[in-house]
């Protein structure tokens, strides 16, 4: 994946790290990559797919004997199933027609979680998401709900620092390079809270930003296929914790205005 250099995202995302206001702090970016892939990552991705067909065939095998045997051993096939349903990479083995991503006996719709794996990687390169199965993602119905909920998200941040213009000039950076109408839009959910996505979002692995868990954090991959880009936005806010202040002494701590903001918002939509 080649990272794709926008001045109007770049500066955004420095807009949109390390952000203190209050006791609490933002930290967000976006990026926006070329799904050309290149170097290291055409090994990564063929073992990604080989990983796939087998597994392919294994549900398939399982499926087909399951369908084939007495009910007594039919139970104990499903049993099977079931225990190794929590270490595959396409989620569950009854699901493989109809993950959020599509059918995954298509060759487009195994393309599709390697390159949202190597978007990951590209953004998080101290982490490795070789393990992020396809139900591990939902599918945003339109561009609109996700922005509604990303502006609610930042309502609080946005009245307090930067005001509705900003989220406006956001918006429209990235429309200009990945034309939202046109974009299929997904969203990652990290298995629990101690998943090492929001780690990597709260940025624990940086001594300079020590905070407590995530108070609320939303991920978006704005997915154009035609243009073969992908476009991340996410954004993660946290509690300062008590050992915060001894690294951000260039921070202003004296809290922020008491200033009253909405956004008119519709409930998201996700489905999977």
């Amino acid at each position: 994946m080649k990272f794709i250099e926008d001045d109007k995202l770049i500066q955004l995302t420095q807009e949109l790290r390390d952000v203190v206001f209050g006791t609490r702090i933002i930290n967000g970016r976006i990026e926006c990559f070329s799904c050309k892939r290149a170097g290291g990552e055409k090994k990564y991705a063929h073992e990604l797919s080989e990983k796939y067909l087998h597994e392919i065939e294994n549900s398939d095998a399982q499926i087909h004997q399951a369908r084939s045997i007495s009910p007594e051993k039919d139970r104990k096939v499903k049993s099977s199933l079931r225990k190794s349903r929590s270490s595959s990479v396409l989620g569950s083995t009854s699901r493989l027609s109809t993950s959020p991503l599509g059918d995954f006996h298509e060759s487009v719709t195994q393309r599709l979680l390697t390159d949202l794996i190597l978007t990951l990687n590209s953004s998080f390169p101290d982490y490795d998401y070789s393990l992020v199965r396809a139900d591990q993602f939902a599918r945003i119905r339109s561009a609109k709900s996700a922005m509604n909920l990303a502006n609610e998200k930042l309502s609080e941040f946005l009245a307090a620092e930067k005001g509705p213009e900003f989220a406006n000039d956001l918006w429209s950076a990235i429309d200009d390079v990945i034309m939202l109408k046109e974009c299929e839009i997904y969203s990652y959910v990290p298995a629990d809270t101690s998943d090492e996505f929001l780690s990597a979002l709260r940025g624990d692995h940086e001594p300079s930003c020590p905070t407590t868990a995530a108070l609320w954090s939303f991920n978006y991959f704005f997915v154009n296929k035609p243009l073969k880009r992908i476009v991340f936005f996410t954004c993660v806010s946290c509690l300062k914790n008590e050992n915060f202040n001894q690294y951000t002494e260039h921070y202003d701590h004296e809290g922020y205005p008491d200033v009253q903001f909405s956004w008119e918002t519709e409930s998201p939509v996700m489905t999977t």
